[in-house]
């Protein structure tokens, strides 16, 4: 299956694909779970925003995405990728995904 992808998008996207077309959360969100574990420790990458954004569409929020999205809202610094003005979207991006799961729990 592409969720076993090596190539970190495939694997994202494919995981996003099967939760919308099947509405089952369980092997999405472990897909998702895993690319957004870094975030906690500042690893942001265009692809983790992805993962982020759509664990909080799902609205699955267990304690391993509770953890990543309390890690997210603490940070003291922004969280992106690029600078310049991307830096500040990015930041305001990945912080709303995770407000977004804390608030659905």
């Amino acid at each position: 299956m592409l969720i076993r992808s090596g190539d970190d998008w495939v694997r994202v996207e494919s995981a996003h694909a099967l939760w919308r077309v099947t509405g089952d959360t369980a092997e999405a969100r472990a897909v998702l779970t895993d690319e957004v574990r870094p975030l906690v420790d500042g690893d942001v990458l265009p692809v983790r925003r992805a993962a982020l954004r759509y664990l909080a569409d799902m609205g699955a929020a267990t304690e391993p995405v509770l953890a990543v999205a309390r890690a997210v809202e603490s940070s003291p610094r922004r969280l992106a990728d690029s600078g310049g003005w991307r830096t500040f979207v990015q930041d305001e991006e990945i912080r709303a995904a995770a407000a977004a799961i804390t608030r659905s729990r």
